[in-house]
This record gives C-alpha cells, structure tokens and sequence, in this order.
C-alpha cells in the first residue's frame, strides 16, 4: 500500500483574525499572499485555517511566546492539501 499524491501547493500569508471562530477550534483567517487580491475580498469573506503551531506564539512586533496569542498581521505560511 502506498500513500496517494497529494497536490501540495505552498504559500505565505498573513493573520487577518484571530477571535471569530464560529466552533472554537482555534482557527484564524488568513490572507493568502499574492494569491488574494486585497481590495475585492474582505475579512468576512475569508476562509478559516487550522493553524499547527501553539497559538501563544505571536512572532510578531516583538512578542515571542506570550499569553497574548496570535496577533492580526503575524506573518505564516501554509499549504492547500486539495490542490
């Protein structure tokens, strides 16, 4: 047995919220790098991605491991599984 090809496509993006995960799974929405244009999609419109790394790493402005969480505007990357 062997495990399928997955189409992995990489990207890089950046936080966009952080606290309106209807099921509280700890999701955030993001906005994928020169691949979303920025002035037709808003915020709402987004889609919710699972993050894979503790969310008390903030990484951004100077705040490492805190208990204040992600922050909008921290930068991440990713993949699509489904291509």
């Amino acid at each position: 047995m062997s495990l399928p090809d997955l189409p992995f496509h990489w990207f890089f993006a950046s936080i966009e919220e952080v606290k309106t995960d209807p099921e509280e799974l700890g999701r955030v929405k993001i906005r994928i790098l020169n691949a979303q244009d920025f002035d037709e999609v808003s915020t709402d419109e987004l889609l919710y991605a699972q993050i894979s790394m503790p969310g008390h790493y903030a990484s951004y402005q100077k705040v490492g491991a805190s208990p204040t969480g992600l922050e909008i505007g921290t930068k991440c990357w990713g993949f699509f599984m489904d291509g």
